[in-house]
């Protein structure tokens, strides 16, 4: 859950999801730096160099790669899991947790910052943003305590 404006927290039933969608507008601010590099290189070097062109267009994949990352993490009362989705360099990966070995979620923080984590009942933290001024951390934290006290564990205040 990385360059993202705000988490949100969606409730159905038995299903908890919290989002970190991406943020469009900076990828937007990516491509437009991109094609105004483009264009001054063009001015410079013509069609007949390029190298400089592809310099451009693979930075361009590695930052919207970067920034174009997100999460979801999904708590399922019915089936007892936890699924949290993350996609980085636009490469999915998903890990399964058992729902019973779920604490809660808390907020670490830092110099004017803050993380939201998840706690399992083994010690295991599980930081699912970066320190970051994200807003939704708390909401978030507090939609995922509730939902594991409702489904029989203790939630962390």
């Amino acid at each position: 859950m990385h360059f993202g404006r705000a988490l949100y927290s969606i409730s159905s039933g038995d299903i908890l999801t919290v989002i970190s969608p991406i943020d469009y507008l900076f990828c937007g601010f990516v491509l437009l730096c991109s094609l105004i590099v483009g264009l001054l290189l063009s001015s410079k070097y013509g069609a007949t160099k390029p190298a400089p062109w592809i310099w451009n267009a693979l930075g361009t994949l590695v930052i919207l790669s970067v920034v174009s990352s997100n999460a979801t993490v999904r708590l399922d009362g019915h089936q007892g899991k936890v699924y949290i989705t993350r996609v980085l360099f636009f490469y999915p990966t998903r890990n399964v947790y058992d729902l019973a070995g779920l604490q809660g979620a808390t907020i670490g923080e830092a110099d004017q910052t803050d993380a939201l984590r998840l706690v399992f009942s083994n010690g295991t933290l599980l930081q699912l943003t970066p320190f970051n001024q994200m807003g939704g951390k708390n909401q978030a934290a507090a939609s995922i305590n509730q939902f594991v006290q409702q489904h029989g564990g203790t939630g962390l205040q």
